[in-house]
């Protein structure tokens, strides 16, 4: 969907705190917009706002038609609330089985505690997924 605020958090643009700015604004005008709250949740993240940041996120998961930028934000979810990782990585390869981000972060998060067949089987789960 392009709209005039598109460029919000794009490659091409670094965000500013005009554009966290304009990213609200916008969201009054479109409160609907599931990809354009997911971008403002990247801008507060950008900028160190971690409640504000989870807070968007927690509201696309939640809500989002396309299951892509719903699992993106579970993904999010899953470095913001600590204490919740797992359980937002596990909804999102429920959501999105066919995408290798939500398994590959599985793998690592089962690495990290040292539970290596939990972490083989994921990281082979993402690399099975070819297109």
């Amino acid at each position: 969907m392009f709209h005039r605020y598109s460029r919000i958090a794009t490659p091409s643009a670094p965000p500013s705190q005009a554009d966290l700015s304009i990213a609200e604004k916008a969201i009054g005008e479109l409160p609907e917009d599931h990809d354009l709250r997911w971008r403002l949740a990247k801008l507060k993240a950008e900028h160190e706002d971690w409640w504000g940041a989870a807070d968007g996120h927690r509201r696309v998961a939640e809500s989002a038609v396309d299951p892509m930028i719903a699992g993106d934000s579970m993904i999010c979810l899953s470095g913001l609330e600590h204490m919740d990782r797992l359980r937002w990585l596990l909804r999102a390869a429920a959501h999105t089985p066919w995408r290798r981000e939500p398994w590959y972060e599985l793998g690592r998060y089962f690495y990290e505690r040292s539970e290596w067949a939990l972490s083989l089987g994921h990281f082979q789960r993402a690399l099975a997924i070819t297109k």
